[in-house]
């Protein structure tokens, strides 16, 4: 079930109407390009590293995409960030991105390319037909849990995501 509402939510990031950045693979550049342009696009309402009036933005990229993020310097650098916090120790590894990185299988891959994305959760918008419903089935000594989900999902302001397309995966 969550599976498939993420797949639902990610493939959205192929349809906003923003025109992607674009490189072969992640890097500190695209990233901050990335940035500047929900900056631009929010006109100056939304910075990174500050949740402002549109609250804090999210990065979507496929687990395989780990290791480039990984070789962003400033992210894994304290002195460069500007605090002496170790990120692999405290786990905030995805405080240097200015941004929350969320790691997922479901980045939409056409063929050609991965298309990741930073955006504002106001971006996108959920309706649900019927609320989430879940049935506990006790059968024998197994618990099964029956569920029920029917909701959708929609585009609500295209300039709050800035789709990211890569042509590597890192991998």
């Amino acid at each position: 079930l969550a599976e498939l509402v993420e797949t639902a939510c990610a493939a959205l990031l192929t349809s906003v109407t923003t025109t992607p950045v674009s490189d072969d693979n992640i890097t500190a550049a695209l990233l901050r390009q990335a940035a500047a342009r929900l900056q631009i696009n929010t006109n100056g309402t939304w910075v990174p590293g500050s949740p402002g009036k549109l609250g804090e933005a999210y990065g979507i990229f496929t687990a395989t995409q780990s290791p480039a993020l990984m070789a962003i310097e400033e992210v894994n650098s304290a002195e460069m960030r500007g605090d002496s916090e170790n990120p692999y120790v405290k786990g905030l590894w995805s405080k240097g991105f200015g941004f929350r990185l969320l790691s997922s299988t479901v980045v939409p891959y056409d063929g050609a390319k991965w298309t990741s994305g930073l955006y504002l959760r106001s971006a996108f918008i959920a309706g649900w037909n019927d609320r989430t419903m879940v049935r506990k089935l006790q059968v024998e000594l197994a618990t099964q849990y029956i569920l029920y989900n029917n909701v959708g999902f929609s585009v609500l302001f295209s300039e709050r995501c800035v789709p990211i397309q890569t042509t590597t995966n890192g991998a």
